[in-house]
Parts: C-alpha cells; structure tokens; sequence
C-alpha cells in the first residue's frame, strides 16, 4: 500500500504568493482574483464572485498590477472548492 501524503506527490514545490490576476474564461466571462500559492505545475486562485467552473473547464489568467506586460497563461481546472479553485498549466491548448 502506498501511504504517500498529497505534498510528496507533488510535481513541484507550492510558494505561498498573493498576486491579483484577470481571468478569462472561453465562454468570454471576465473576472479577477488572488492567488493563494504558485508552482511551476500551477496555481491555486482564492475567488469570491459567484461563477460556475466544473474540472476541466478552460481559461486564460495573467498577473495584473505589475510593471510591463505579463503574459496570458492557459489553465484548466484541477480542482473546486467553496472559496477557490486549483489550475494547472495546458500546454495542449
């Protein structure tokens, strides 16, 4: 029986940072929010508007409120919870 906890089966190690971001999702619903944590695998977006994600759904996020012009990320939904959602990189989108 493999008895590995949720952090040793991790891709990468989780930082905890606070950035705001801008979301878009592919139904053309805009939204910001915060994020909880970064990795190189993802990251976890605290939000507390009342919108629909299911996993798997797709959208687009960039940090907002730094200097210059951060670039779009392609996300999906990993995971769903009451105040946030987890997302990972798409790199097939």
């Amino acid at each position: 029986m493999n008895c590995m906890n949720n952090h040793e089966r991790r891709l990468s190690e989780r930082l905890p940072v606070e950035f705001q971001v801008e979301a878009n999702l592919d139904n053309g619903e805009v939204f910001t929010c915060r994020t909880r944590n970064v990795s190189d695998t993802g990251t976890y977006l605290y939000h507390d508007d009342q919108f629909q994600l299911s996993i798997g759904d797709r959208l687009s996020i960039r940090v907002i409120n730094v200097p210059g012009e951060p670039p779009w990320n392609t996300m999906k939904v990993v995971r769903l919870e009451e105040n946030g959602f987890g997302l990972i990189f798409d790199n097939n989108h």
